[in-house]
C-alpha cells in the first residue's frame, strides 16, 4: 500500500480507489484495511484527508498547505496551483480557540455541450 500511495509523486486517494488498485496489482487486503490505513497515516502526519464533503473520503499525499477543485460530476480531486487563492478578512476565532488552517475547496464541473447555432 506504501509503494502505491507515495511512489507516484503527489497524489488523491479514496479508500475505494486505493483498494481497486492493491487488488489489480494482486495484493490481498480488505477495504476495512485500507480505510483503517489512510486513517492510520493521516493521523501520523504521512496524510492529509481533504475537506470534501459527500459520500468520498478523499486523502492527499501532499500534506503542505494547498487548496482544491473538486469536481462533482467526475467525483474527482485536484490541486488549485500554488498562489491562485487569497484569503483575507478573516474573523477572529472565538475566545480561547486558535485558527490552524483555511482549506478552500473551489467545486466545479464540466460546461454542457452547447449545441451549434444552425
Amino acid at each position: 500500500m506504501m509503494e502505491l500511495l507515495f511512489g507516484r509523486g503527489g497524489r488523491h486517494v479514496s479508500a475505494e480507489s486505493l483498494h481497486k488498485e492493491l487488488v489489480q496489482s494482486g495484493a490481498r487486503g480488505s477495504i476495512s484495511c485500507v480505510y483503517r490505513g489512510l486513517k492510520g497515516f493521516s493521523e501520523m502526519g504521512l496524510l492529509k484527508r481533504a475537506p470534501i464533503y459527500g459520500a468520498t473520503a478523499w486523502f492527499d499525499t501532499q500534506v503542505g498547505h494547498h487548496h482544491h477543485y473538486y469536481a462533482v460530476d467526475e467525483d474527482r480531486l485536484m490541486d488549485v496551483p500554488d498562489g491562485h487563492v487569497t484569503v483575507a478578512n478573516l474573523p477572529e476565532p472565538p475566545e480561547g480557540y486558535e485558527l490552524i488552517d483555511v482549506d478552500v475547496v473551489l467545486r466545479i464541473r464540466r460546461k454542457e455541450a452547447r449545441p451549434a447555432m444552425v
